[in-house]
């Protein structure tokens, strides 16, 4: 865990020097997106705002100021909370996203919405923002919304009321939402800074329109193995990655052969460029893209049950109450499962995961003993290179859970989604047979690399 952002005596709220100092660290974390920093931060005001209720009525300017720094840190740190927290900075506070410099609002609402587990939770948090949007009278454009003759506030309730009268209340295709946006009575004559968040704010809530139990609605990413396909779902779409993949692979092969020609030991034995993984042979019958992502939420009961272990922990996270390190080692020392797996979910949002890995003893030691002391070196040097990541959920799920394969796969490929896409390809669906798989690990020249 890092460090709280003070250890000094209550600070004075009174003090300006303790606002300059607030919107320091509030610069930071949105210069470099650091939620788990935001998320401390907009706590700890909170709680001293709390200690100290004469600033709302001494100094009401200050005390709003406090305020926008607990709500920024908050959306920044979105994923984070619950939604008593989330509806109502929809309905208040919805303009700050546009102040947080490259803050993609649908993307941090995805990423919450992964975290719910069932998909009729997430189907209530979707129409709960967006019927907070609806009731969100910030103005959000200079331009004015006629209605029945009159000129009414540029406001998020309005536009959207002006949104649904032309377009209606189902999801609205792309290409009709950008006609809506140029050619509409009121839009006609928008600048191109009203329009464009205008148009966030209708990606937004098109998109929250979609049902999360459809492939185009669900939220998470899920690699697939494909006969010709390397890629992706991703919002009900197969993101192909195969032309890239080759070109990489092509180019590796290059400079593999090269370094043979340098080395006095290598052999004339051509370069062989790696094939993609595939599951499946040509001609045998595949799995839709809807069953897959039906295999890849399965398990409903199950989830929950690690949601809520999950809930508790961010709580004390938030508190500064836990660490991390002792009381994971004991859930696995105990196989609780429900709780590891919720510790592994916590540590891949508080950017705690590549610690834990890295201070791993045991771990250092199964690893020197599988694959060398050289292995040691490597991980020392790139410890977040994804071959690691890989080695030690499944050393952590496999041998020290006993977790079947697929079943540790599966937990491996959801966190990745958390971690970030570098991290997907540890892990797939096999598409005939419906299970997850691990891809495999080999060592090359002294290092190792995930079989491309």
């Amino acid at each position: 865990m890092v460090e709280p952002i003070s250890k000094n005596p209550v600070p004075n709220l009174s003090d300006v020097k303790t606002l300059e100092r607030y919107n320091s660290h509030l610069q930071f974390i949105e210069n470099f997106g650091d939620f788990q920093l935001a998320y401390r931060l907009a706590e700890t005001l909170t709680r001293l705002l709390r200690l100290q209720p004469q600033l709302e009525t001494e100094n009401p300017p200050l005390f709003q100021s406090y305020v926008a720094i607990v709500r920024r840190c908050r959306w920044v740190a979105l994923p984070l909370y619950d939604r008593n927290i989330i509806v109502p900075l929809f309905k208040n506070a919805f303009l700050l996203t546009y102040q947080i410099f490259g803050y993609d609002v649908k993307e941090k609402v995805r990423q919450k919405l992964e975290t719910i587990i069932l998909i009729p939770d997430r189907e209530k948090l979707k129409k709960e923002i967006i019927e907070a949007l609806r009731e969100n009278t910030e103005v959000v454009t200079e331009e004015t919304v006629t209605k029945d003759g009159k000129e009414q506030p540029g406001s998020i309730k309005n536009w959207l009321l002006d949104e649904t009268i032309v377009l209606g209340l189902n999801p609205v295709a792309p290409v009709n939402l950008a006609n809506y946006l140029v050619g509409s009575d009121n839009t006609r004559r928008l600048s191109k800074k009203s329009r464009e968040k205008l148009q966030v704010l209708f990606e937004l809530t098109e998109r929250l329109k979609i049902p999360s139990d459809t492939p185009a609605g669900y939220e998470s990413a899920a690699p697939v193995d494909l006969p010709d396909i390397i890629g992706t779902i991703r919002e009900g779409t197969l993101i192909n990655y195969k032309n890239e993949f080759e070109r990489s692979q092509k180019s590796i092969a290059v400079i593999s052969e090269a370094l043979d020609k340098i080395d006095l030991q290598a052999t004339n034995a051509p370069t062989a460029i790696p094939g993609p993984i595939t599951g499946a042979g040509t001609g045998r019958k595949q799995l839709g893209v809807e069953n897959l992502l039906k295999i890849y939420s399965q398990n409903p009961d199950e989830q929950k049950a690690i949601y809520e272990e999950e809930k508790s922990i961010l709580k004390r996270v938030g508190q500064e109450q836990l660490n991390i390190r002792p009381e994971f080692e004991e859930a696995v020392r105990g196989n609780n499962r429900n709780r590891v797996i919720a510790f592994l979910h916590v540590m891949a949002k508080t950017q705690d995961l590549a610690m834990v890995m890295k201070t791993d003893g045991v771990f250092r030691d199964y690893l020197k003993e599988k694959y060398g002391p050289e292995s040691l070196t490597q991980f020392d040097v790139q410890p977040a290179d994804p071959v690691f990541y890989s080695l030690w959920l499944q050393y952590l799920l496999k041998q020290r859970l006993q977790m079947l394969e697929s079943d540790s796969a599966r937990i491996g490929t959801k966190l990745a989604n958390l971690l970030g896409r570098k991290y997907l390809k540890v892990a797939y669906i096999d598409s005939v047979t419906g299970s997850f798989k691990w891809v495999p690990v080999k060592k090359e020249k002294n290092r190792l690399t995930l079989v491309t």
